[in-house]
């Protein structure tokens, strides 16, 4: 297996967990908003969940596609082989990368509608408390984010990091 291949492979795994993730946030907005909300945070919640559907439709469609723009395309390299350990980790900080976006954008999603419902309430007991909670859920959402692409679009300048920190000792 090459590692394009392996890529490939964990992209498929993360759009089976993408769906089931954003069905499972869609069983709880449901349950969370009910029939109580009015039609701005339903439009909300359905649009993020059909983007991040499309985004999982996409990851199972055309996983060798998105693969071929994470990794390097060395066609040396593309042999069935033994790996080299930059390899391993650029692969394994991409699919960690892919994983951390998978679990994080469906709860960017419910936090941000939750965030809409909790200001547009017109019950307080609602809204008491529940703000700076929830802010701080939605920019812990947000902050795992942006770490799920730095490590998917940024594993190769990660492994270069590692590479010079273990370098410090060998001179």
């Amino acid at each position: 297996m090459t590692k394009y291949e392996a890529v490939g492979l964990a992209l498929r795994v993360a759009a089976i967990f993408l769906f089931v993730n954003v069905l499972q946030e869609l069983a709880v907005s449901f349950q969370t908003f009910g029939q109580t909300s009015g039609s701005l945070t339903w439009i909300i919640i359905v649009a993020g969940a059909t983007s991040l559907i499309l985004v999982a439709l996409l990851l199972w469609m055309f996983p060798m596609a998105v693969t071929r723009r994470l990794l390097p395309t060395d066609k040396a390299q593309d042999s069935v082989g033994p790996w080299r350990l930059e390899d391993v980790q650029v692969v394994a900080f991409s699919v960690l990368g892919v994983y951390i976006l998978v679990r994080a954008l469906p709860w960017v999603v419910y936090w941000i509608s939750l965030r809409y419902q909790i200001r547009t309430s017109d019950q307080p007991e609602f809204a008491f408390g529940a703000q700076e909670r929830e802010n701080a859920r939605l920019l812990m959402a947000v902050f795992e984010v942006g770490l799920g692409f730095w490590l998917l679009f940024g594993a190769r300048g990660l492994v270069g990091m590692l590479r010079w920190f273990r370098s410090l000792g060998s001179d």
